[in-house]
């Protein structure tokens, strides 16, 4: 990423800090990245929780969504669409996310393998998400 431009906002008065938020993200290559998130208002899912809402990635030769129930279609340009099977379960939180990432960490800790991603990876990720706060509080580009 290069940039970002972040508006977020607070709409459940019982908290403290955002909930509801669109963040802009420039890229290297050109690309754009729009992140529409609303932890707020409830989504209409057999399982809120599961997939915490919807996602659409549009590229040069269509797009990708996954929808509430963690359904995947690809749309090609000019063609059809289909739908993506891959193994999922709703169970525990999230699909069973966090149990999954911690077991990798366990399981890389006692063989020594390498981690699925590394502190420089979540260093980087730490970057983007200051420049969203600082985007958000000074209302404009922040370069990366």
């Amino acid at each position: 990423m290069t940039r970002v431009y972040a508006h977020l906002r607070q709409l459940n008065p019982v908290i403290r800090g955002e909930d509801c938020g669109q963040v802009f993200f420039h890229f290297v290559g050109g690309a754009t990245a729009i992140w529409d998130a609303n932890r707020f208002n409830e989504v209409e899912s057999s399982s809120p929780r599961y997939t915490f809402g919807q996602m659409r990635i549009d590229a040069t030769g269509g797009h990708i969504t996954l929808d509430t129930e963690a359904n995947l279609r690809v749309k090609p340009l000019g063609r059809p669409g289909f739908g993506v099977q891959y193994p999922h379960q709703d169970i525990n939180f999230a699909g069973d996310s966090v149990y999954a990432l911690q077991r990798h960490f366990v399981e890389c800790m006692r063989s020594g393998a390498e981690f699925e991603s590394h502190g420089e990876d979540y260093l980087k990720t730490l970057a983007v998400v200051e420049a969203v706060y600082e985007s958000a509080r000074r209302k404009e580009v922040v370069e990366l």
